[in-house]
């Protein structure tokens, strides 16, 4: 290499601004872009510009994930974390952390309006919402039409009415089965 010459080209230069590596033939085309990058948006200005306030349900229009709730990565030291959309709201919101699981009043997954969202244990999620566990947890009737009045040490419900004829039922094929007579070998 001639004295009056520079380095290589190809060699590696690591910016001072954000600490990124690039090529030193690229050194003009990353100070301009790690400008642009240093001036977004911050991460609240970005989160609530992707959502749509027109309705009661302000709905996430960023990524969603499989299960239909909005995904949101945070640009924190050029690193991302991503984090489920609604729970982001909540945060901005109330000034914390959700304790819990987050629990949709508006029974919308995409929506992040904080007055749809609520902190709750994950078993009042649960019987709250629309599936089966829910659904027979706010039955008072059994099958029959009986009130429900007993607890068994499982925590099931039952009525003693079913109860009874269940076991009468029981008994009864219990003794069609034991042999008649009762005696021995016949003799």
């Amino acid at each position: 290499m001639r004295s009056n010459q520079s380095p290589s080209r190809t060699s590696r230069e690591r910016c001072s601004k954000c600490g990124t590596g690039y090529l030193a033939k690229h050194r003009s085309r990353h100070a301009s872009r790690c400008d642009r990058i240093l001036a977004r948006l911050s991460d609240e200005e970005r989160f609530w510009s992707k959502v749509d306030k027109s309705g009661t349900c302000w709905l996430w229009l960023g990524g969603i994930n499989q299960d239909g709730y909005g995904v949101f990565t945070t640009k924190t030291n050029n690193r991302g974390k991503t984090y489920v959309a609604h729970r982001v709201a909540y945060a901005l919101a109330h000034g914390r952390e959700p304790e819990q699981v987050i629990d949709h009043i508006c029974r919308t997954r995409a929506c992040v309006n904080p007055d749809h969202l609520r902190d709750v244990s994950n078993a009042e999620n649960v019987l709250s919402g629309i599936g089966p566990t829910a659904i027979n947890a706010r039955k008072e009737k059994c099958s029959r039409g009986h009130q429900f009045d007993q607890v068994d040490k499982r925590g099931w419900r039952s009525c003693s009415r079913c109860r009874a004829i269940a076991r009468k039922a029981r008994r009864g094929r219990v003794r069609a089965a034991l042999p008649v007579g009762g005696g021995s070998d016949g003799e």
